[in-house]
């Protein structure tokens, strides 16, 4: 999820394609999306 953590949309929305299209779980993805999201604000801080 470092499309997320660096705040790249188009790249954030193309990994999440990608792992569904793989059948990812998608509240595994959304686990990680929050992970990745987590660092973001830490870097913030």
């Amino acid at each position: 999820m470092d499309a997320i953590v660096n705040m790249r949309e188009d790249g954030a929305m193309s990994t999440v394609r990608e792992l569904l299209d793989e059948k990812e779980d998608p509240l595994g993805i959304l686990k990680q999306c929050g992970e990745a999201m987590d660092i973001e604000g830490e870097k913030l801080e």
